[in-house]
């Protein structure tokens, strides 16, 4: 029974996504992507094998550091590496981005979209809440004062990852999920214990899945398409090492949907390792 409830799960998730990518979910790839690695598995895998031999002999051996020796797959693996970007550059990804919402914001973000941040934004939502009496006078002061808004590397900014085991680590999102706004807004309340209280109980925690392009995902890391071989590679117990990865949109995002902490999905993707 608990293996059909998981594969309930994993089809309601297949069916919530439809035609958009999860970067390591296989059930969400192009048959087309599928079969060229199935093809070319003996060769991905003998390119790989050579460059971490190599890498592992330079830690020892200086010399291969300056005089790496030739891959003889390496023409064969740039030509897959073309062909997988061929097929990936119109398609869809979905982009995870965990947060804390009151109802107004989970109705306006799943009719308007993901909005990049910004400090005009923020305070009309602090305003809310605070007129809503979902916050103190105090803390309401205090975070108009204290944020991070205006961050060069948060400004105009929305963030994502890409991954499902991401949503499986406490210590990656956990935070995210816990507080209210944001990590332009806890961060600045850490030492603040009645403002964290506030935040805590302020909202529901949801993972928005946003839609991005290829060249979104591009624009922050160049390397997906050998993401994606580890990946299907890995799923054959040959181990090499990928992580998932920060990416940001600098324009609105749409939104696939949203899955909050009510919702048996959320428990399914997060493990349920979260208990708020």
């Amino acid at each position: 029974m608990i293996g059909l409830f998981l594969l309930s799960k994993l089809n309601n998730l297949l069916s919530l996504v439809n035609n958009h990518i999860i970067i390591d979910s296989l059930d969400t790839w192009p048959n087309q992507l599928i079969n060229l690695l199935k093809q070319n598995q003996e060769v991905l895998t003998s390119y790989l094998n050579f460059e971490k031999d190599i890498d592992n002999r330079a830690i020892e051996e200086i010399d291969l550091r300056i005089n790496r020796p030739k891959n003889e797959y390496k023409k064969k693996w740039d030509s897959i590496i073309d062909s997988i970007n061929k097929i990936m550059k119109s398609k869809k990804f979905v982009g995870f981005h965990c947060t804390r919402l009151i109802n107004k914001e989970l109705n306006i973000i799943k009719k308007d979209g993901l909005n990049p941040l910004n400090l005009s934004c923020l305070m009309e939502r602090l305003k809310y809440l605070y007129n809503q009496n979902k916050i103190s006078k105090d803390t309401f002061e205090f975070l108009k004062t204290n944020n991070l808004a205006s961050e060069k590397n948060r400004q105009g900014k929305i963030y994502f990852f890409h991954c499902l085991d991401t949503l499986l680590s406490c210590s990656g999102i956990e935070n995210l999920l816990k507080f209210w706004g944001g990590e332009a807004i806890y961060r600045c309340c850490e030492d603040n214990y009645k403002t964290k209280n506030e935040l805590l109980n302020t909202g529901i925690p949801c993972i928005v899945l946003g839609s991005l392009n290829y060249n979104q995902l591009n624009a922050f890391n160049p390397e997906i398409e050998i993401r994606l071989i580890k990946i299907f590679l890995n799923k054959s117990n040959m181990q090499f090492n990928y992580n998932d990865f920060d990416n940001f949109a600098e324009n609105s995002v749409s939104v696939i949907d949203i899955i909050t902490y009510n919702d048996d999905l959320f428990d399914y993707l997060t493990g349920s390792n979260f208990k708020f």
